[in-house]
C-alpha cells in the first residue's frame, strides 16, 4: 500500500522558534484504489507540475516598529522641570528636557557631552557641535574637530538665543547629543529629579524592521544582507539588514553570569513603510536560503511513498490512475523540486484538497 505525505506548508520551509528549526508534518494513509471515491479519509484534487526557481527560506520572528531604544544620560547640576511628552519627535535644535526651567537643546552626534567645550579645544565632541550649528544654519562654523574662534562666536549667538549667558563655552547643562531626530519612547526622570542620569529613552523617527537571534543565527544577517518581509495583510517587501548589536542572557537558574549571547538585528525598509504612521507589528522576517533556479516542482503534498523505497506521484486521467516515480531535490515554499520519466510542466498530479 503507498501513503501519501500530507505536509503542513507556511510561507518558508523552516520556523525559528526560540533559536530552533521546527518542521511541521503530519502524516495520513491513503489506498490509491480508493483515492477520492465516496468514503474516502482524503479528499483529493489536482495541482499542475510548474516550473520556476525555488527559494528555501527560514523565517524568524521581528518586529516593525522604530527600533530598540536608547538610554539619554545626563550629567547636568540642578533639577528637571520637565520632560518631552512620550511619543514626541524632538528635533535638531528642539528642547528635550529642562533643568531649572531652563532648556537642554537636542543636538546630533554619537558621542555624549562629557566635558564642557571652549575655545581651543579639539575632540570628537567639538565636530559633532560644529556640525550642528553648522546644520542649525551658521555656516560659517568650521566643519572640522576645532574649537575656533567662529564656534565661540555662534555658541555666544546660541546662548543668547535660548536665554543662557552668552560665555562661548558650552556643556551638558544646555545640550546633549543624540544620533538624529529622535521618537521619545520612555521617560525615567520626570520632573521634580535630579538632572544627573538617565533621563529619557528615545527611538529612531524612521520605522525599521527588528529581530532578536542567537549569535549562531546572526551569520544569516550580514549588514548588506538581503532579506524579505512579510506583514500582517499578506504582503512582502525588500529589507536590507544594517546594523547588529550583541547583549547576554543570563543563566536563568542563577541571575548571574552568561554563557550564550543573543544579537539585535535591525534591517531598513522600503520608504512607504518607513513613513507608515501604524504602531509596532509583528512581522515574519525571511532570510534566503539554498536557491534552484528553472526547476521542476509540486506540491509537497503530492509526494506519494513508493512502498520500494523513495516516491512518486499520482496523475488521473480518463483511462485510470498513474503512478510516476521521481526524484526529489530542492524543498521550499510548500513546493518539492522533482524530475523523473514522463514528470513535464503542465502535468496535473493529485494532491489533497
Amino acid at each position: 500500500m503507498r501513503r501519501r505525505t500530507l505536509v503542513i506548508t507556511a510561507a518558508a520551509t523552516a520556523l525559528v522558534v526560540g533559536g530552533s528549526c521546527i518542521g511541521v508534518v503530519a502524516m495520513a494513509t491513503e489506498s490509491p484504489a480508493s483515492a477520492g471515491s465516496a468514503g474516502s479519509s482524503v479528499a483529493t484534487a489536482t495541482a499542475p507540475v510548474l516550473r520556476g526557481d525555488l527559494v528555501d527560506s527560514t523565517l524568524y520572528p521581528g518586529t516593525l516598529g522604530y527600533g530598540s531604544p536608547e538610554t539619554l544620560v545626563a550629567a547636568a547640576s540642578g533639577t528637571i522641570t520637565s520632560v518631552a511628552a512620550f511619543g514626541s519627535v524632538v528635533k535638531l535644535g528642539e528642547t528635550l528636557y529642562t533643568v531649572d526651567e531652563r532648556p537642554v537643546v537636542a543636538l546630533h552626534g554619537r558621542l555624549p557631552v562629557y566635558r564642557a567645550m571652549s575655545w581651543g579645544m579639539t575632540g570628537g565632541d567639538v565636530q559633532q557641535l560644529n556640525a550642528s550649528l553648522r546644520a542649525l544654519g551658521d555656516t560659517a562654523v568650521p566643519a572640522s574637530n576645532e574649537f575656533t574662534r567662529e564656534t565661540a562666536r555662534a555658541v555666544s549667538a546660541w546662548q543668547r538665543a535660548h536665554g543662557y549667558a552668552a560665555t562661548g563655552v558650552i556643556g551638558a547643562d544646555q545640550i546633549a547629543f543624540v544620533p538624529g531626530d529622535v521618537k521619545i519612547a520612555g521617560v525615567t526622570a520626570p520632573a521634580g529629579s535630579s538632572a544627573s542620569g538617565p533621563i529619557l529613552e528615545y527611538t529612531s523617527t524612521t520605522r525599521v524592521v527588528t529581530s532578536t537571534v542567537t549569535a549562531r543565527q546572526a551569520s544569516a544577517f550580514a549588514i548588506g544582507n538581503r532579506v524579505e518581509v512579510g506583514l500582517p495583510d499578506g504582503t512582502k517587501v525588500a529589507a536590507k539588514v544594517s546594523a547588529q548589536s550583541s547583549r547576554s542572557q543570563p543563566e536563568p537558574s542563577t541571575g548571574g553570569s552568561s554563557t550564550d549571547s543573543t544579537v539585535d538585528v535591525t534591517m531598513k525598509v522600503g520608504s512607504a513603510l518607513e513613513n507608515a504612521e501604524t504602531g509596532e507589528q509583528a512581522v515574519d522576517v525571511l532570510v534566503p536560503g539554498a536557491a534552484k533556479k528553472d526547476v521542476l516542482s509540486v506540491p509537497v503534498a503530492a509526494l506519494v511513498v513508493d512502498p520500494k523505497g523513495g516516491y512518486e506521484v499520482e496523475t488521473r486521467s480518463s483511462a485510470g490512475r498513474t503512478h510516476l516515480r521521481v526524484k526529489v531535490g530542492l524543498f521550499a515554499q510548500g513546493r518539492v523540486e522533482v524530475s523523473g520519466k514522463g514528470i513535464v510542466e503542465g502535468l496535473e498530479v493529485v494532491v489533497p484538497s
